[in-house]
């Protein structure tokens, strides 16, 4: 109303910027509605059609000077989802209300509207006070009929009978209570029953949800009761899951029907065999879809599996696959193989020495694990398994980590798979030195290693001593001369390369004017090199060095 006082009486249409006009009536329902509001020019068309433009950059502040309208809308919306939040928690107090009503006895709760007892007990007459006083004291309450006319032969029978008058008395009867015609009993049983303890019998629970379409409202009631009290349920859960027949049912209604099913069970270690029933029962859509709602699920499993498993519960090893666990010590499972040996072939577990041990010997049927223990990576590779590879090059990183490095004496990979593991882009160069140096075997030609590692294998004297793998040290991009020196020095060099004709072609004139320049090789090292050499390159230095040794 503010906005429309600005604008003259002639105005039809308002828009923004030259951009589509809104008709006035409609302005409210527009959704350009609060960019226009915080405009600071506006522009509106007359009836005659024509353009102009007027500024409101004052009018959120003349309408309140301290809020602007977004503020204000704000605030009106919070109030209204406070308002739902007040809403809510009144309902789940009234619920708790008429759950305590049915545990109170009868004459406290009529207590509470005395003055509409009175004629319930005019038809008394004149004794009337005595029905009023045994009634009002407690003498007489709503389970007085449980004692004179409940049973009748062949519907009910002395079991059941005396399971009603229990739960008529307050007392909660074992969840194994034996009850013989659970449909008689359950039609027998209040509204509220089924909110109370009273229907955590194995029976009535198996008849609820044997035909829950019938028990449609009672199963809602006895879900709701066992959320609002599902730390003090344990017996009738340990009954049921042991003897009930519709436990797949059960697993499936707590977890629709009570969003903090999955969160209660993962918080306490003791909710175990919850989990196994719902690994072992939950509809496959929803076990798959548990993942991405619970992401703790698969770390919590993957921890507490052998566990788990030791309780009994039978669990068809595929059920396990949905949750993407990813088990810590395989050899925890060893007495479920099949079990094991799904988590195999799938793949679900962590690559450690331990593991890939455990699936050598009980898996593969390998007994000999020291080849897995000092060349690892040979090994697995070379006993052709497909699965284990896949595992392997799906977390190649992991394995390097965890197997490779930490095995101390995996020294003696062949070159084929060394030059295989350091060829590989996707894990930390470091760490790819620290396994190149623990190896024992010389990699034969610099032109088979990866140019990042050319220096090192010269550094580690990993390269076979040879003036070919010199020259061709000397053209890579990774060159070092300290390095190339140092290496000259090495006794594997010194050893190999002084039987080695240097080649005397013109590719090699660098390498023969590196050594005659070497000034860093060791005097006795620089004699022995040079006395390879010959033709019209030798400096002065040279030939001191050959009259020195005699030439």
């Amino acid at each position: 109303m503010a906005l429309f006082e600005k604008l003259p009486a002639q105005a039809s249409h308002i828009g923004q910027n030259g951009q589509t006009q809104i008709e006035i009536s409609t302005l409210a329902r527009s959704e350009n509605f609060d960019q226009i509001i915080s405009s600071q020019t506006i522009t509106y068309r007359n009836l005659n059609g024509y353009h102009q433009t007027i500024n409101i950059s004052s009018l959120q502040s003349e309408v309140d000077s301290l809020r602007t309208f977004a503020q204000r809308k704000e605030e009106v919306e919070q109030r209204t989802a406070e308002a739902r939040s007040s809403t809510s928690r009144r309902r789940r107090a009234l619920r708790e209300k008429i759950a305590a009503l049915r545990s109170a006895k009868f004459n406290e709760v009529i207590r509470l509207n005395v003055k509409e007892m009175s004629d319930l007990f005019g038809a008394f007459g004149e004794n009337g006070e005595l029905p009023r006083f045994l009634v009002m004291e407690g003498y007489i309450d709503d389970t007085y009929y449980q004692y004179t006319s409940l049973f009748h032969s062949g519907r009910l029978s002395p079991n059941d009978n005396k399971f009603l008058i229990q739960i008529r008395g307050f007392i909660n009867p074992d969840p194994n209570f034996l009850i013989d015609n659970a449909k008689e009993v359950v039609a027998a049983m209040r509204g509220e029953d089924f909110r109370q303890h009273y229907v955590l019998n194995v029976k009535i629970v198996d008849c609820l949800l044997g035909d829950d379409a019938a028990y449609a409202d009672q199963g809602a009631k006895m879900f709701e009761y066992l959320a609002s009290d599902f730390e003090d349920c344990g017996a009738f859960f340990t009954s049921y899951y042991a003897a009930g027949k519709e436990v797949p049912k059960l697993v499936a209604g707590l977890r629709a029907g009570w969003p903090g099913f999955i969160p209660a069970v993962l918080a306490n270690p003791g909710h175990l065999p919850h989990v196994g029933q719902i690994i072992a029962h939950l509809p496959e859509p929803a076990l798959k879809a548990l993942p991405a709602a619970y992401p703790e699920i698969s770390p919590f499993v993957s921890e507490k599996l052998a566990q788990i498993l030791a309780l009994g519960t039978n669990i068809d090893p595929s059920r396990l696959k949905p949750l993407g666990i990813e088990l810590e010590d395989l050899r925890s499972i060893e007495g479920f193989p099949g079990i094991a040996r799904f988590l195999f072939e799938e793949g679900s577990y962590t690559l450690s020495v331990e593991n890939l041990e455990f699936i050598f010997q009980t898996v593969l049927g390998v007994d000999d694990l020291e080849p897995l223990r000092t060349r690892n990576y040979t090994t697995v590779t070379g006993i052709g398994n497909a699965v284990l590879s896949l595992r392997i090059e799906r977390g190649f990183v992991d394995y390097l980590k965890n197997v490779l490095l930490r095995l101390e004496d995996n020294s003696r990979e062949s070159v084929a798979t060394i030059l295989s593991i350091i060829g590989r882009e996707d894990a930390d160069f470091d760490d790819l030195s620290a396994f190149l140096e623990r190896q024992s075997a010389t990699i034969s030609s610099l032109g088979d290693v990866p140019v990042r590692f050319h220096s090192l294998v010269f550094q580690l004297s990993r390269i076979e001593p040879s003036w070919e793998n010199c020259l061709a040290f000397m053209g890579s991009e990774a060159f070092d001369a300290a390095t190339l020196t140092g290496f000259l020095e090495t006794k594997a060099a010194l050893a190999a390369l002084p039987q080695q004709a240097i080649p005397s072609d013109d590719k090699a004139a660098a390498l023969r004017q590196f050594l005659i320049n070497d000034d860093a090789l060791q005097d006795a090292t620089y004699r022995i090199y040079v006395q390879r050499l010959r033709g019209p390159s030798l400096n002065f230095r040279v030939i001191l060095a050959l009259v020195n040794c005699g030439y």
